[in-house]
């Protein structure tokens, strides 16, 4: 966007009498009209007033996070989780079953819970492997259905958000056994970036949480995150 905003700013139409080729008697006068120089000066101002309007709105990004005092929490309208917020946050969220997703915003740190079947379906198939030979389940940590999932998400997410992972922890939620990986990188506007993504399973679908903020805020936001994380459970359909 800033990018786009330099372009305008520093977009100039070039006279047609400078043009190789094309010198025009007179050009320079007819470029020059006061109806030209009126419009001119108009784009100006909206140029400068939308850049104006770009540098506050970025401001309120820069804010810090207000610090979880108490939590309170979502249910999705359709049941297919629920999860702790702090209660200072702002509350979003819409889409049903495998499209259904929250996020939950405080100056520059966000929680964002999002469904999808992909990751349920590599749980799936770790299953039936658990389920040959007997019906025994590998007891290898990282052949669980839920750690395979969690490791089938993170080439993408790393290539997405330009982050590297470290390697994912066991964690327990609502739903059961779950995969937590720290991660850290580049934000968009420059400075670090520090953040948490977490994979759950529940019976049709895979459930990822991320929670994100400036690495200046991790040390005293991270026992929020752990506890939203920790929190995500199946929730009760709104009639």
């Amino acid at each position: 966007m800033m990018m786009m905003m330099s372009n305008l700013i520093c977009f100039k139409r070039k006279d047609p009498a400078q043009r190789p080729g094309m010198a025009i008697p007179g050009a320079e006068a007819a470029w020059l009209t006061p109806a030209t120089a009126v419009a001119g000066r108009f784009f100006r101002a909206t140029c400068v007033l939308a850049a104006a309007g770009l540098v506050v709105a970025l401001g309120g990004c820069n804010e810090p996070a207000v610090i979880p005092g108490s939590y309170q929490t979502y249910n999705h309208p359709d049941g297919t989780f629920k999860i702790e917020y702090p209660t200072e946050w702002e509350a979003k969220g819409d889409g049903k079953g495998c499209c259904a997703w929250a996020s939950f915003t405080s100056g520059g740190a966000e929680i964002q819970v999002d469904t999808s079947t992909a990751g349920s379906l590599v749980g799936d198939i770790a299953r039936s492997r658990g389920q040959m030979g007997g019906g025994m389940a590998d007891p290898d940590p990282q052949f669980a259905p839920v750690a395979e999932a969690h490791e089938h998400g993170k080439e993408g997410f790393e290539e997405a958000e330009e982050v590297v992972e470290q390697e994912s922890v066991p964690i327990v939620t609502g739903l059961g056994d779950g995969r937590k990986s720290e991660y850290t990188g580049s934000s968009t506007f420059g400075g670090k970036k520090h953040g948490y993504r977490a994979t759950a399973l529940a019976r049709d679908y895979q459930i990822r949480v991320i929670c994100e903020c400036p690495e200046s805020e991790w040390e005293s936001l991270k026992p929020a995150f752990d506890k939203v994380i920790e929190s995500l459970s199946q929730g009760r359909p709104e009639r």
